[in-house]
């Protein structure tokens, strides 16, 4: 259990979440935050979802700097009770993976994934009526292409599908670390993604 115990209000984690986690310790205890907000709100799962999965994510994952993600930092020496307590929280069978696949079996809720994070030969077919339908084609794609107000094709995925985006994001972006063009600033790089309430 974590040893932040007052009401478990969403907009608490979240602000914890965007505290710095750089000293030893500080993931393992953030990580707890997350695991005791998700178990003292089983009831209302979603809520968490909707208000905290993107800065969680953009801690784990790094979005703009990767040197920055969770997962780099517990890589270093004398993290290790950060590491493992990571790992207990991403498990197949951890606390978050668990809420999230009981949080939202029917896919209601769903995020944006931001198309600059996609691969450059996705983005250049997005642009295109005959490179949208060859994606639709794409297991990973197939469904979840929408047209905004503008006419521009976005990535509409769910909960897991969103996690899984952006754990494919870290492992195939390499080395490259912050983003120095100033193109991170999108609500999604902030933590501040929009969740869509499928009716």
């Amino acid at each position: 259990m974590a040893e932040w115990s007052e009401a478990h209000s969403f907009q608490s984690v979240f602000e914890f979440l965007r505290e710095r986690h750089d000293k030893p310790g500080a993931i393992k205890r953030a990580c707890n935050v997350v695991e005791d907000c998700l178990i003292s709100n089983k009831d209302n799962p979603r809520g968490f979802f909707q208000h905290c999965f993107p800065l969680l994510l953009k801690r784990i994952f790094g979005y703009d700097d990767k040197e920055a993600s969770w997962l780099h930092i517990v890589a270093v020496d004398g993290r290790d009770e950060d590491a493992t307590a990571l790992i207990q929280l991403l498990a197949p069978t951890g606390p978050l993976l668990a809420a999230l696949h009981g949080a939202d079996g029917e896919s209601i809720i769903q995020f944006m994934f931001p198309p600059e994070r996609l691969p450059a030969h996705t983005q250049e077919l997005l642009r295109l009526p005959a490179g949208r339908l060859e994606l639709d084609s794409w297991p990973q794609y197939h469904g979840r292409l929408r047209l905004d107000g503008a006419g521009r094709c976005q990535v509409h995925l769910n909960m897991f599908q969103y996690f899984m985006f952006w754990a494919a994001f870290y492992v195939l972006r390499g080395g490259r670390s912050s983003d120095k063009t100033g193109k991170g600033n999108s609500s999604s790089s902030s933590g501040r993604a929009r969740a869509l309430i499928i009716p």
